[in-house]
C-alpha cells in the first residue's frame, strides 16, 4: 500500500471527513477514494443530518393523540398512505407519523381529518397541552 493510501484510509477511518474532502486533501479523484474504502472493507459510521427524527426516537404526545391516530387508521382504510395524505395535504411520512400518535396536529390538519371523515370537527379537538391525558404505563 502506498503512502497516500495509508493517510487516506487513515483519514477514513479516524476522521469525519467527507469522501470529497479526503479525495482533495490527498490529490486523487472521489472514485479513488471509493475505490481504497471498498478494497480496503472499510465501513464509516453515517451521521444522521439534521431533519425529521427517526420514527422510534420519537416519542407519544398523549393518549388523545393516539385517538386520532387509530381514527386516522380507520378512515384510510385499504387506500394508500399517498393518496390519504394528499387528500390531507400532507406527506405519506407525517401521515405515518399521526397515525402513531407522534404528531402535534395543527388546527388545519384537524380541520381536514373532520371533512374527510363526515363528522364535526369538536370531536377531534385536543384539550390545551397542561390538560392532556398522560400515557399509561
Amino acid at each position: 500500500m502506498s503512502e497516500w493510501e495509508t493517510a487516506a484510509l487513515h483519514d477514513l477511518l479516524q476522521t469525519s471527513l467527507s469522501i470529497a474532502d479526503i479525495a482533495s486533501r490527498h490529490g486523487r479523484s472521489k472514485s479513488a477514494i471509493h475505490k481504497l474504502k471498498n478494497a480496503a472493507e472499510t465501513i464509516r459510521p453515517t451521521t444522521r443530518g439534521p431533519g425529521m427524527k427517526r420514527m422510534a426516537d420519537l416519542d407519544v404526545i398523549s393518549q388523545d393523540h393516539i385517538r386520532i391516530g387509530l381514527h386516522l387508521l380507520r378512515l384510510r382504510g385499504r387506500d394508500g398512505k399517498t393518496a390519504f395524505a394528499n387528500a390531507l395535504g400532507t406527506s405519506a411520512i407525517t401521515l405515518g407519523v399521526m397515525e402513531n400518535g407522534r404528531h402535534d396536529f395543527t388546527l388545519r390538519q384537524l380541520q381536514a381529518i373532520a371533512e374527510l371523515g363526515d363528522e364535526p370537527f369538536f370531536s377531534l379537538q385536543l384539550p390545551e397541552p397542561s390538560v392532556r391525558r398522560p400515557l399509561l404505563n
